[in-house]
């Protein structure tokens, strides 16, 4: 329960603190009456709020505060005070109290303030809670670290954290891994600890993995876990539908071996597997040892691999059949081996298909390797395959890639005129009418129609972008007859061609009119126009003739990027290549190799042996250190049977592609093999005399090899790479549509459209091509130019504004006097022009300007002296008030009310209290516009007690002004005024008053008013004078001009019989004149 201590001299206010508090809770209250006995009481209690007057015996509330904040900084604490000091609050404030309350108490403000207390005493457990959670977490964040590092500074650091606080995470003997399916452990985890733990009957430490992981921590070890962990698997197969395996640690006795335990256990749950029904895995039994051997799987992948490449259909699932049983039947490979060789299927059948993005490929190969067994693997990849042959039947029955083509032709033909099903039927080989139903039932509209959309759209874009005649563009969308063209359009659209260019037509009358106007132009606005074009104009020319330069210098580096890129890229390939030929020619000369075909063996065994130790490392061993060689093949015609791919007889070298196009002599030669597969083949003959003895063939990766020039082709940019006969050996292009090349291994096609770039590379002599569009670039030059335009809007700007001020300095002063004039006749008391020349109107200026300094000087004077003596008996007043016994009286007032039920009676004891508060406020003649609202709230609530609430309130006040200094008690007379002259003797049947407080530009806008009895203007302008028999509103009228001269202005508006409006004007200043 929480302990509060009430310290305050009078009894009765702690007995009204006490009544507050009990309407909020149950709590336990102690009292003192000064704060030394309050300090006596904490000395031996335990004490969660604290509630202190300020002014008491021996020690004040300020000083007890600052000696509870010693030795109870978590303490909760309210002060009290009849004190409206912003000294007294600061202090308090300093030593972080909850509130300073002022007496008498707010009931609603109490239980605010009491509200605020609760919830701070709740923030700080929920503070310690998390602090707690904190290091839970770094417990088992250590923990996990050690689990899958083993290194020995995690150790460290979670022995240092487990000494600390003496927990389960040091005390366990035996660790069980759970693993479960469909992410369970992100969803269930809250639900089922404390379940489990009444269902094993024991205490356990739980850690989470991962979504579908967690571990289970048991200190007993004298009990059979075998027995546990049974139960475990009853609960969760009961409770929740997931499937669960366990593993289940030895007795661990040393926690250094953590690491070991927790990585045997995941060794365990990998039989899951190939045993899906098998749930639980004891440590001991024994585990089938895991390996892969890639070898065994070679023959049946490749023919998978072929099977795809063909779209041979049958022989694909008879393949794909086989390698399932094999894995089925044998249970020796791991599972992330199986998983790779199925993922590897997988990626080739989702890649022939065209709709499968990169995105969605992704997922499929994430979901394959979160499979839990060998079924759900081989179910992901037979889906795979379902779809490889559906799309496969597709494109064999045929309509949608011709229906492609046709769309296609039409959007880059659609000038032509005969264009119809004839020409295009023709184009993809089937007759008109088949084509039009195919089409109609392919996209769901006519050919014709079709036809038509496109060339409308071309229409309507060239009619607004271009200045072409409308015949030119129904010739340039492929129209013979003008008037045809005019009534589709009009069809297509709803409206004529004409109707596109009502735009230009509306431009030249805008130029017209504005030419109209210039003419009756002012000579001063005139002279601004002429400025502004006599300044522009070279602007404009400097600026275009930067942007030609900075065009230029784009241009030439765009192309030195290009030949740089393609510089680079080539240097690599050609140290690659170089690497290749060094290797090649190694082998070449390496006796050990010619042995092979030079040296006749006695037999087959001698001849494996040679070929196993010296054929083999030769061979396969550049394959591992150089990723890019996918095989070396050495074709010999003493090489009789094959082996392996290294070594094989010469007739296998002649079946090869590229072995036709071998030249006669020793140099190493390149070529490149064409399919699904491609390759780039180094060759080389070995001669005896005249005759071939034997050839090598190394293979190497298409696309790692090219891999350098390749990584350049992206963001708009194509390249191309052919060989010394002009065989195309790779060609590709990353671009917009709109930028592509209508064949990118064409070189006519990538003309004068494209920067292009070309280099030969020495070894290979392949030419190397690089380009991009254009109208990349382009592009990027206008948006040059568009960061330009501001620099030009900001000059029009500039000279706009010096063309005006220029002018109006020259023609406007005697019009600014004349005006200056006008507004002093209407009240105004300020001189707005200004003039320092010599001229007439200048003089004539300053002299004016004197007269109206003069008068102003004359009525300060008089005004200030009034209030000056005004405020000095007003002080002599407030000093014979006590506001301490005054708040005191009404404090035990409002006590008195709140104890009997009298709310009213509390509410207008409070209401007054505010009132007076305000109001005297220690004499000060200023305040802040918060305590001006606060003061007339005040007075408007005891008065609607005192009418019985006859009328209305309407408030109307913007936020943001409330620290903004003004005259203290400018608006209770007003309000005074509007209840007694206007409310109280109008028969209106909603009497209402509007108090309105907003913010105008650099002042602030008071408003009292009321739809009450009103009078005649007349009257009303008579209550600002000395003719006025009141005194209120026209003390505040008078103090208004004395604090802020003619920057102030207070005016009054009335009708008969419809009510009086009263308002003041007063700049915003956070500091004021005060008298």
């Amino acid at each position: 329960m929480i302990t509060i201590l009430i310290v305050d001299d009078e009894k009765l206010e702690r007995r009204g603190i006490r009544f507050l508090l009990k309407r909020e809770g149950d709590f336990q209250f102690l009292e003192a009456a000064n704060g030394k006995d309050a300090l006596g009481i904490l000395a031996s209690n335990h004490v969660d709020i604290l509630f202190s007057d300020v002014k008491m015996p021996y020690m004040n509330g300020l000083e007890l505060t600052k000696a509870v904040r010693e030795d109870h900084p978590e303490m909760e604490i309210v002060i009290f005070s009849g004190y409206n000091d912003f000294s007294y609050a600061r202090e308090a404030l300093r030593y972080g109290v909850v509130d300073y309350v002022l007496k008498p108490v707010d009931p609603n403000e109490f239980h605010k303030t009491f509200q605020r207390v609760m919830e701070n005493i709740s923030s700080k457990e929920e503070k310690q809670k998390q602090q707690n959670r904190k290091e839970d977490y770094l417990k088992k964040y250590f923990f996990l670290r050690y689990l899958y590092s083993g290194k020995e500074e995690d150790f460290v650091q979670l022995e240092k954290l487990t000494d600390e606080t003496e927990d389960d995470v040091s005390q366990f003997s035996r660790m069980v891994l759970v693993s479960a399916s469909n992410g369970f452990f992100e969803t269930e985890e809250e639900h089922f600890l404390t379940s489990l733990k009444e269902e094993v009957q024991r205490e356990f430490y739980y850690v989470n993995l991962n979504s579908n992981e967690s571990i289970f921590l048991f200190a007993e070890k004298y009990t059979d876990y075998h027995v546990v962990v049974e139960k475990m698997y009853r609960f969760f197969a009961h409770q929740f539908d997931s499937e669960c395996y366990f593993a289940v640690s030895k007795e661990i006795e040393d926690r250094k071996n953590l690491a070991e335990e927790f990585k045997a256990l995941e060794g365990m749950l990998e039989e899951q597997f190939y045993q899906p029904h098998q749930h639980l895995f004891f440590h001991g039994e024994k585990q089938e040892e895991k390996k892969a051997d890639p070898a065994e799987d070679s023959e049946i992948m490749e023919q998978i691999t072929n099977d795809i490449q063909y779209k041979d259909l049958p022989h694909l699932r008879q393949d794909f059949q086989k390698l399932e049983d094999k894995y089925r039947a044998n249970k020796q490979f791991s599972d992330m081996y199986v998983k790779f060789v199925f993922s590897g299927i997988l990626k080739e059948l989702l890649d022939q298909m065209d709709e499968m993005d990169e995105k969605m490929l992704s997922k499929r190969v994430d979901r394959l390797y979160r499979c839990k067994n060998l079924k759900d693997v081989i179910a992901i990849v037979d889906e795979a395959l379902q779809e490889y042959e559906h799309c496969i039947q597709e494109q064999e029955d045929g309509f949608r890639s011709e229906i492609t083509k046709v769309k296609s032709y039409i959007y880059h033909h659609y000038q032509e005129r005969n264009l119809g099903a004839e020409t295009l039927s023709a184009m993809v080989f089937l007759s008109p009418g088949y084509l039009s139903a195919v089409f109609k039932e392919e996209t769901g509209v006519t050919l014709n129609r079709f036809i038509r959309e496109v060339r409308m759209e071309k229409a309507k874009e060239l009619l607004e972008t271009t200045n072409m005649k409308i015949s030119g563009i129904a010739k340039e969308v492929g129209f013979s007859n003008n008037s045809y063209f005019c009534r589709s359009f009009r069809e297509f659209f709803g409206d004529t061609p004409e109707a596109c260019r009502k735009g230009t037509e509306a431009d030249e009358k805008q130029i017209r009119k504005l030419l109209h106007r210039f003419e009756n132009l002012k000579f001063r606005k005139k002279l601004s126009v002429l400025m502004l074009i006599a300044g522009l104009v070279p602007v404009v020319f400097l600026a275009f003739s930067m942007q030609y330069g900075m065009t230029n210098q784009l241009r030439e580096k765009e192309q030195y990027n290009l030949e740089k890129i393609l510089e680079q890229s080539v240097n690599s390939i050609e140290n690659q290549s170089q690497i290749y030929e060094n290797l090649v020619d190694y082998l070449s000369y390496s006796q050990s190799l010619r042995n092979i075909f030079d040296t006749e063996m006695e037999s087959d065994y001698e001849k494996y042996l040679k070929y196993v130790k010296v054929a083999d490392p030769l061979l396969q061993m550049p394959t591992i250190y150089h990723k890019e060689i996918r095989s070396i093949t050495l074709y010999s015609d003493n090489i009789e049977v094959p082996h392996g791919y290294t070594l094989l007889p010469m007739s296998e070298a002649e079946n090869q592609q590229w072995y036709s196009r071998l030249n006669e002599g020793t140099l190493m030669q390149w070529s490149i093999t064409r399919g699904g597969n491609k390759s780039i083949i180094a060759s080389r003959k070995f001669y005896d005399n005249d005759t071939i003895k034997a050839v090598l063939e190394m293979r190497l990766d298409y696309e790692k090899v090219l891999s350098p020039f390749m990584s350049q082709i992206t963001d708009n940019t194509g390249g191309m790479i052919m060989d010394d006969n002009g065989n195309v050996v790779y060609a590709d292009c990353s671009m917009d549509k709109k930028y592509r090349p209508k064949n990118i291994e064409n070189l006519k096609d990538i003309s004068d459209k494209y920067y292009i770039s070309q280099r030969t590379m020495k070894d290979t002599g392949w030419n190397f091509y690089i380009y991009r569009p254009k109208a990349v670039s382009e592009n990027a030059i206008h948006k040059l130019l568009l960061k330009n335009i501001p620099l030009i809007l900001i000059s029009v700007l500039l000279l706009s504004l010096l063309g005006y001020v220029f002018s109006i300095r020259m023609v406007s002063q005697l019009e600014l006097l004349t005006e200056n004039m006008n507004q002093i006749n209407m009240g105004l008391r300020k001189v707005t022009v200004q003039s320092k020349s010599k001229d007439e109107v200048g003089v004539l200026i300053r002299s004016f300007q004197r007269m109206m300094d003069q008068m102003n000087h004359l009525i300060s004077e008089v005004y200030e002296s009034k209030i000056q003596l005004q405020n000095s008996e007003m002080r002599a007043l407030q000093a014979q008030i006590n506001p301490h016994f005054l708040y005191n009286s009404l404090s035990i007032i409002n006590w008195k009310a709140i104890e009997a039920g009298e709310d009213e009676i509390s509410y207008v004891t409070l209401a007054l209290s505010t009132y007076y508060r305000t109001s005297l406020n220690r004499g000060e003649t200023m305040t802040t516009v918060a305590k001006e609202i606060d003061n007339i709230r005040a007075y408007l609530k005891i008065q609607l007690v005192m009418h019985d609430n006859e009328f209305r309130v309407v408030e109307q006040i913007s936020d943001g002004l409330n620290d903004y200094m003004i005259p203290k008690l400018i608006l209770q007379p007003l309000a005074e005024n509007a209840i007694d002259h206007g409310i109280d003797v109008s028969d209106n049947e909603d009497p209402t008053l509007w108090l309105t407080i907003r913010e105008e530009d650099k002042h602030i806008f008071f408003e009292i008013r009321d739809n009450g009895a009103g009078m005649t203007q007349e009257k009303a302008d008579q209550i600002l004078t000395y003719q006025s028999s009141g005194y209120g509103v026209r003390n505040v009228c008078d103090r208004i001009h004395v604090l802020y001269g003619e920057k102030g202005e207070m005016k009054i508006e009335s009708t008969p019989g419809k009510g009086t409006r009263v308002f003041i004007r007063i700049p915003k200043k956070t500091e004021a004149k005060v008298l």
